[in-house]
């Protein structure tokens, strides 16, 4: 990263360069990660130019010749043909080193939706309404009748208001090493039913 950094500090002094520097390096990593999309996907050019309602033809000029002229709707188009979200944004300078290093497989071909962690193991992870009665319960002798967690006297609503307050999963396992990932997920879940009223905890 050191070296980049003094090879740009050189070639970026001027503005034409440094704006022309700045525009292939957004070029080349824009046409690098359709290309690696494509690849990962399984396309074909003709099989991407009819998800994104255009001819082939035009798939292989933009491949040939870069992206710079493609416009925005056509690159939300490309986005949602890989089922990956369109981000654009203004940078500072600085951060151009970071993005001619992030040239990696990761970064070049992201994940489609269904195949995110972030997403794809939540509704896999969100209990049966049968469990919330097995990791909850409720005692008149305990946090005065409150919700807790089995076998604690952990109350649901202390761990709804971590969250709430922005800590973490790891941050409250950490605080509350009884606890697991799965009590975090029923509290979730027991508040979600509470709210919609499916659910009375009776004592």
């Amino acid at each position: 990263m050191d070296k980049v950094l003094g090879r740009l500090e050189n070639e970026l002094k001027d503005e034409e360069s440094r704006y022309a520097y700045a525009d292939a390096v957004t070029d080349a990593f824009l046409t690098g990660q359709i290309k690696a999309l494509r690849e990962e996907r399984g396309l074909t050019q003709e099989e991407l130019a009819k998800l994104i309602g255009t001819q082939q033809s035009g798939i292989s000029r933009w491949l040939n010749s870069g992206f710079s002229s493609c416009k925005v709707e056509s690159l939300r188009k490309f986005a949602r043909a890989y089922g990956v979200r369109l981000r654009i944004s203004f940078e500072e300078f600085g951060s151009l080193p970071a993005d001619i290093a992030g040239f990696t497989v990761e970064r070049l071909a992201p994940r489609k939706f269904q195949d995110d962690p972030v997403f794809k193991s939540q509704p896999n992870e969100m209990p049966e309404e049968t469990e919330l009665f097995r990791d909850i319960e409720i005692r008149p002798d305990v946090m005065m009748g409150k919700p807790c967690f089995k076998g604690t006297r952990i109350p649901v609503y202390l761990i709804l208001e971590k969250l709430g307050a922005g800590e973490t999963y790891d941050q409250i396992l950490v605080a509350y090493p009884q606890l697991t990932k799965n009590h975090i997920t029923v509290a979730l879940q027991h508040a979600a039913n509470l709210a919609m009223n499916e659910i009375v905890l009776a004592s």
